[in-house]
């Protein structure tokens, strides 16, 4: 009787080890590495120099991220693309600049003066809108709306010495009430300094919710590389009063409240027409109960229902919710409560 043995190898024990990184190498063995491969790669054509050159710049922007970028032309800003303004009197007003734009200060300073005759107690500014071009003179303006006079706010440096200091100014409109800050990914390096300078100074007016911004508060150089391309990249760092350095600092806010970018979108599109108010109120949702079901006002019910009919029938769609800023009016009414005199 002879007896077969059969051992079963895994395909694994075959296959080729695990690419790794070039994280470990040094110099060196770089060089050597790019040096083998210009040599005596099979297919010779494709690592030309301008192909490692390439190949090195890409994988350069891919490591600095939003830091440094290739960009085109920006196209122009569309009609649509104003501050949003609205009032939740008593209870608070509601700021959304585009980029803290020289020319958006006439609009704050109405809608300052309008949330203070209202009797608001809270400001929420919104700054949650992208935008990559910040100016950080402009940035000032708005903060002299909230800082004392002669408040270094911030200043631009590199390599420990200081270019340019930023000191607030006299306003003719300003903010003495609570401030609450929305902030996420979208929010731009003008607004990051913004957030920074009002947190850092202002601290107990201040609250903050969101989600982390990207970190990316720094003052930027574009150089042209073609008719059409532009290389931006962060060039000199931004510092607080206290030389905290902003960049890679992100705003991490205080309550975390996530919004689906699409979601957020949504919301600031639709409230240039309806305004804000239709999305920070909760639509009660019929339920699946007896009562709902023998009335015939179950969701569920009715899509059945127009599934199995000719007839069209209404079916209840979630419409959108910016919960950010719900929980923020939320936080507004408890302040709000807890200052009110007691009987």
């Amino acid at each position: 009787m002879r007896w077969i043995l059969l051992f079963l190898i895994p395909e694994f024990a075959f296959a080729t080890p695990p690419a790794s990184t070039a994280d470990g190498l040094s110099q060196g063995q770089i060089q050597n590495a790019f040096r083998a491969l210009r040599q005596d790669y099979i297919e010779e054509d494709e690592l030309s120099f301008l192909e490692i050159n390439r190949a090195a710049l890409a994988g350069i922007l891919e490591s600095l991220g939003q830091n440094a970028q290739l960009i085109t032309e920006s196209p122009p800003k569309t009609p649509a693309d104003t501050p949003a303004v609205e009032s939740f009197a008593p209870l608070a007003g509601y700021f959304r600049p585009i980029g803290f734009q020289i020319q958006e200060l006439e609009s704050f300073d109405k809608a300052l003066e309008d949330f203070t005759a209202d009797g608001a107690s809270t400001l929420v500014l919104d700054l949650r809108y992208p935008n990559q071009a910040p100016e950080f003179a402009d940035c000032l303006q708005f903060l002299n709306r909230f800082l004392p006079e002669n408040t270094m706010a911030f200043k631009i440096g590199r390599d420990g010495n200081t270019f340019e200091e930023f000191a607030t100014q006299p306003a003719p409109h300003s903010w003495e009430g609570e401030i609450i800050l929305l902030v996420d990914s979208d929010t731009s390096p003008g607004a990051e300094v913004v957030a920074h300078c009002l947190i850092h100074h202002l601290a107990g007016r201040v609250l903050t919710l969101g989600s982390p911004t990207m970190g990316n508060a720094a003052e930027y150089s574009i150089v042209p590389l073609s008719d059409d391309v532009q290389l931006r990249f962060a060039s000199s760092s931004l510092y607080l009063a206290d030389g905290t350095r902003l960049f890679r600092r992100p705003v991490t806010p205080e309550i975390h409240v996530s919004v689906f970018p699409a979601i957020k979108r949504g919301v600031f599109a639709q409230s240039r027409e309806i305004g804000l108010k239709p999305f920070i109120e909760d639509i009660e949702r019929s339920f699946l109960n007896e009562a709902a079901l023998v009335a015939g006002t179950n969701p569920e019910l009715a899509l059945k229902i127009q599934n199995k009919s000719s007839e069209a029938e209404s079916i209840e769609v979630q419409p959108l919710q910016d919960r950010c800023l719900q929980l923020a009016l939320d936080f507004a009414r408890i302040r709000s409560a807890l200052k009110a005199p007691s009987d």
